[in-house]
């Protein structure tokens, strides 16, 4: 038997039907004390045999750890009614043998776990590094990008590649300029006014906080979300808004790996770098129109500078003329 503290984990019978069961606290105890306090195997007295329910000729305790005691019982020999001495320190010796197998083979358990746990760790760590690698490819790319066109067909690929995405599909939809600019891979999905609205509002009904303010990321789960018009089942999505008026939404499909699924929140922090690269391309749309615009101002006001100097010189000719009549006509009159 293999009992952790008043407990058996394990029992392995021989010749009768081993029944945890029938031992009872009070039977156990005083074995699995007597076996803590001593570091070599502990022989089981007649009197604590005679008490437990099977026929117990012989027995002993070891000590495998703090916790773990192996206990070995054994019926009467063939042919005897008990054990001599040389039979006893036989059995003594082999529960010296079975306390160092039970303890290599504890330690080799270990070692497998610690092994697997080092494995594990290095695994998330990898995931880790593969995820700041991917918010640093993001922030490369999206530092070139000098539209909202241009930063999202940049954003989508790097996003899925970066965190094992199969699918994905990202909507902007401006409510002041009236458009909507949507960006997708490994599905095709061009939406209209009424489609982007609808995913909108599907992300936007699983938020906790329903008024988003700007460049703000609110991470959202989608499952059992309502429809969408997408031809996969999203799992995972996120809604923000660039700035006021400008709002936007990422959905993302299944994962290529489940475990992938429960990373950290290195995608979060993509998504918040994304909105910050969007809104940077819009101020940078914003400020390109403003100065063409302004060009345009320019080239009025230089026509119209132009103008008002051709009808000045006009108006000098003409008046010139005025005071050549008005001196001819006065003459005539003299």
């Amino acid at each position: 038997m293999l009992a952790v503290d008043d407990r058996i984990q394990d029992c392995i019978g021989k010749g009768f039907s081993c029944d945890p069961a029938a031992l009872w606290q009070e039977l156990l105890s005083p074995v699995l004390e007597q076996a803590r306090s001593s570091r070599h195997p502990v022989t089981v007295d007649a009197a604590q045999r005679a008490r437990w329910p099977w026929p117990v000729a012989a027995g002993l305790a070891v000590a495998v750890d703090a916790e773990q005691v192996a206990v070995l019982m054994v019926g009467s020999p063939l042919g005897a009614d008990a054990y001599d001495d040389e039979d006893m320190r036989f059995l003594h010796t082999l529960g010296v043998l079975l306390q160092v197998s039970l303890r290599f083979a504890l330690a080799g358990v270990r070692e497998e776990l610690l092994s697997a746990q080092l494995v594990r760790r290095n695994e998330e760590l990898d995931r880790q590094i593969l995820h700041l690698r991917t918010q640093r490819e993001l922030a490369v790319e999206l530092g070139q990008g000098r539209s909202l066109e241009e930063t999202a067909s940049r954003a989508v690929p790097i996003v899925l590649g970066g965190f094992a995405y199969t699918k994905g599909v990202l909507v902007l939809v401006d409510r002041q300029r009236d458009w909507v600019l949507a960006e997708s891979r490994g599905t095709v999905f061009r939406p209209d006014k009424r489609a982007a609205d609808a995913l909108l509002f599907a992300c936007l009904s699983r938020c906790a906080t329903k008024q988003v303010p700007p460049l703000h990321v609110e991470e959202i789960s989608l499952e059992d979300s309502p429809e969408m018009g997408l031809d996969f089942t999203p799992r995972r999505g996120f809604f923000f808004q660039v700035r006021e008026g400008l709002f936007g939404g990422f959905v993302l499909g299944d994962p290529l790996q489940e475990a992938v699924a429960h990373h950290d929140s290195s995608l979060l922090a993509c998504m918040q770098q994304l909105v910050l690269h969007l809104h940077g391309a819009d101020a940078f749309a914003t400020i390109v129109a403003l100065n063409r615009d302004l060009e345009e101002r320019n080239l009025r006001l230089e026509q119209m500078v132009e103008e008002l100097t051709a009808a000045q010189s006009r108006i000098t000719k003409l008046e010139q003329r005025v005071r050549h009549v008005l001196g001819a006509l006065e003459d005539k009159a003299w």
